[in-house]
């Protein structure tokens, strides 16, 4: 953790302070993707359900000087964090605060290893789709519809020319 900031959430009605960070350093960053993606993709299975749980999970654990271990060691640990988080803002309040570039860089190497050890590549036809309708409007907003209704006006003056 780096840049440490306090900060107060209440669960199961009792208000309890802790510390977070604002950024993670390269190792804990490593270390955090590695976290989620080990949980999320095993030998046989790709849980993309849980990936954003244990996401969140890992923000605690790792950005926060909350004791996890009840949670990790839970029999029910999926049912317990998702209690824990719904019931706590504390995730919210460590996104809030943290660098503003931390958890996009962390959901982007969390996805890209993902799609390395699943070979699974999260909607590749909607990000062409979207780059394709991108670039077809840049070249549309380049059209000057003056010049094109003259030249249309030349064309359609043409058709006695034309067989």
């Amino acid at each position: 953790m780096k840049n440490i900031k306090m900060g107060t959430y209440i669960y199961n009605d009792e208000a309890h302070n802790f510390n977070f960070g604002t950024d993670l350093s390269i190792a804990d960053k490593q270390k955090f993707v590695n976290s989620v993606v080990g949980l999320v993709v095993d030998d046989e299975y790709y849980n993309s359900i849980l990936r954003d749980l244990i996401f969140d999970f890992y923000v605690v654990e790792y950005l926060t000087d909350i004791d996890t271990t009840e949670l990790r060691e839970s029999a029910s640990f999926v049912n317990d964090v998702e209690q824990f988080l719904e019931e706590t803002d504390i995730v919210e309040i460590v996104k809030v605060n943290a660098f503003p570039t931390l958890f996009d860089e962390l959901n982007k190497c969390v996805d890209k290893a993902i799609e390395y050890r699943t070979g699974i590549h999260p909607s590749p036809l909607n990000e062409a789709l979207a780059s394709l309708l991108s670039t077809l409007e840049k070249k549309i907003n380049e059209i000057d519809l003056s010049s094109a209704m003259d030249m249309v006006q030349k064309f359609a003056g043409m058709t006695g020319e034309l067989t």
